[in-house]
This record gives C-alpha cells, sequence and structure tokens, in this order.
C-alpha cells in the first residue's frame, strides 16, 4: 500500500504502515466442527459487487464441499 501512495503523489514521510497485529505462526488450524444444527446467515445489502456478497458466497460453496448443513439468505 506504500508504493501505491507514493505513486498517487503522496509524500513518504506522511505514510505508514501497520502491519496485522496477530503471530500467525502461534496459531494453528483446526477443522470447523459442524454443528449439530445447520448454520444460519442473512446478508443484508445492495446487490452490487462493492458489498462482497460474491466472498460470502464462496465461503458458502467451501463449507458445502465440506459436508457441512447451512441456510444462506441474502437479502437486497
Amino acid at each position: 500500500w506504500a508504493g501505491r501512495l507514493k505513486s498517487m503523489g503522496c509524500p513518504p514521510e506522511k505514510i505508514a504502515v501497520s502491519r496485522m497485529g496477530v503471530d500467525m505462526t502461534r496459531f494453528t488450524h483446526r477443522p470447523v466442527k459442524a454443528p449439530g444444527m445447520p448454520l444460519e446467515m442473512i446478508s443484508v445489502a445492495r446487490l452490487t459487487e462493492k458489498k462482497g456478497l460474491h466472498v460470502a458466497i464462496e465461503a458458502w460453496r467451501q463449507l458445502k464441499a465440506q459436508g457441512v448443513a447451512f441456510r444462506y439468505r441474502i437479502l437486497g
């Protein structure tokens, strides 16, 4: 991001980069355990790409491939 800001003319002394504050090496991946009842989620948003619904749909596609039962509603 710093390079992008510099290319747009922002003075380098005005740029500060804050990295993610979580040390990811301290955590391990654990498989998701499906609950006894189907997961439910509702997204309420305008149906535009900017709202990122495609990200949620991809996440639900991956959960379905893992056999997780769910119900997802999109209101917009």
